[in-house]
């Protein structure tokens, strides 16, 4: 396989897991609040505390996108 293809390949699969909204899962599983409509409206994981009121939810939410950020570098 050639070097750009593994590149093209590597590129679509970091897109695709940066687009993955893991925060808005987790809030709408666990609280069924809409985390886009609460605090700033962002999808992330302190609107993820805003909604859920539980530092547990926050923390599962931060290492969720830290470990889809690492994977997508690796």
């Amino acid at each position: 396989m050639g070097i750009w293809k593994i590149y093209f390949i590597t590129a679509a699969f970091s897109y695709f897991l940066g687009s993955l909204p893991f925060s808005f899962w987790l809030a709408k599983a666990v609280s069924g609040k809409d985390i886009t409509k609460i605090g700033t409206g962002n999808i992330g994981a302190m609107n993820v505390r805003r909604a859920t009121d539980s530092w547990t939810w926050f923390s599962t939410a931060m290492v969720l996108d830290g470990v889809k950020g690492f994977l997508s570098v690796i």
